[in-house]
C-alpha cells in the first residue's frame, strides 16, 4: 500500500514538473493589477503645468491569482506631462516585467487624459527573455493615482502571443 502511495505521489510530482517546464501558453491574455509607487522629480514648467520624470515600480497581481506573471516585479521609467487645470495630460515610458524565474518582458506604453481620473493607456510588449522570448502583445490599461500619495495602480488587459 505504501509503495502504491509513493508511486502516485511521485507521478504527480513528476507531471507537475513537466507541466511547469513547458512554460506559458503560446496565446493568452494577461489580466490583473499593477500596484505601483512613483519615485522621481517634479518640475513646474508654468502655472498649473508640471513634468514628472521618474519611475513607477511595484508588483503585478494576476486575475485569477496564480496566472501568467502573477507577483512579477515591474519597473517603469517614464515621463508625465501633467496639466493641473484639467487639460489633457500625457505620459510615455517603458517597463521591464521580471517574473520569479528572472525572465523578462519589455514594454512600451503611453496614455492621455485628465490627470488623476483614470487615464486610459496603450501598451505594447516588444519582446522578452527566456520563456517570453519573441512575445508580442498590444492592449489597454487604466490608471488610477491615489492622490495625494505617490501610489497608484493600473489595470492591465493584454492579449499576448508567443512564436
Amino acid at each position: 500500500m505504501i509503495r502504491k502511495l509513493l508511486a502516485v505521489v511521485s507521478l504527480l510530482l513528476l507531471s507537475g514538473g513537466i507541466a511547469f517546464g513547458q512554460g506559458i501558453p503560446k496565446k493568452g491574455t494577461v489580466k490583473g493589477t499593477f500596484a505601483w509607487y512613483a519615485v522621481g522629480k517634479i518640475h513646474e514648467v508654468e502655472p498649473a503645468h508640471i513634468v514628472f520624470t521618474g519611475e513607477f515600480g511595484g508588483v503585478f497581481l494576476s486575475e485569477p491569482a496564480g496566472g501568467v506573471l502573477d507577483r512579477a516585479a515591474v519597473t517603469c521609467p517614464g515621463l508625465n506631462d501633467v496639466y493641473l487645470d484639467g487639460r489633457e495630460s500625457q505620459a510615455v515610458g517603458v517597463c521591464v516585467i521580471t517574473d520569479k524565474d528572472g525572465d523578462k518582458i519589455f514594454v512600451s506604453w503611453n496614455n492621455r487624459g485628465a490627470p488623476l481620473v483614470r487615464p486610459n493607456g496603450d501598451s505594447r510588449w516588444t519582446g522578452g527573455t527566456g520563456k517570453y522570448a519573441g512575445i508580442k502583445a498590444t492592449g489597454r490599461f487604466d490608471t488610477t493615482v491615489l492622490a495625494p500619495t505617490n501610489s497608484g495602480f493600473s489595470i492591465w488587459n493584454m492579449p499576448y502571443e508567443l512564436p
